[in-house]
């Protein structure tokens, strides 16, 4: 149909791509009209993204308070997509879960790792690795067995 890619290499390339832009998607497509195809190319700094998802430059401020610097475009996307909150990390950071990898956070959060659970696990079992807690999540185990 008009206007659908069909991924695949065009062999066209930028010469001087502005700073911080890279590739997302190369392809062709139809134009309506048109019998030809047109080498259809989509380049993006991240921050169209990172509006759609939410990351707000409050989130990036809040972030930083919390000791998460230049945590790169991609990761913040990520961050949010899957509730990380700054909230959450604060959390964390009250029960002694300082400077959390951010995959580990996402981690965290895809496997239902709730506040409520890292504490009532603590309680049970002291302390416990973030890995351990998501192992255990994943493997069905409750903060009591």
């Amino acid at each position: 149909a008009a206007g659908d890619v069909v991924q695949q290499a065009t062999g066209w390339m930028v010469a001087r791509m502005p700073p911080g832009f890279e590739k997302i998607m190369e392809g062709f497509r139809k134009l309506r009209g048109r019998r030809e195809r047109v080498a259809h190319l989509v380049y993006s700094d991240g921050l169209v993204s990172m509006r759609i998802h939410g990351v707000s430059p409050e989130y990036v401020r809040e972030l930083k308070t919390l000791g998460y610097e230049r945590v790169p475009a991609d990761s913040l996307v990520s961050m949010r997509i899957h509730g990380v909150s700054t909230e959450y990390v604060r959390q964390l950071q009250e029960l002694g879960y300082r400077r959390v990898p951010v995959d580990s956070l996402v981690s965290m959060r895809i496997h239902n790792v709730s506040i409520e659970y890292v504490k009532k696990t603590k309680e049970r079992l002291g302390d416990v690795s973030v890995d351990e807690l998501v192992s255990r999540r994943i493997h069905g185990r409750r903060y009591d067995d």
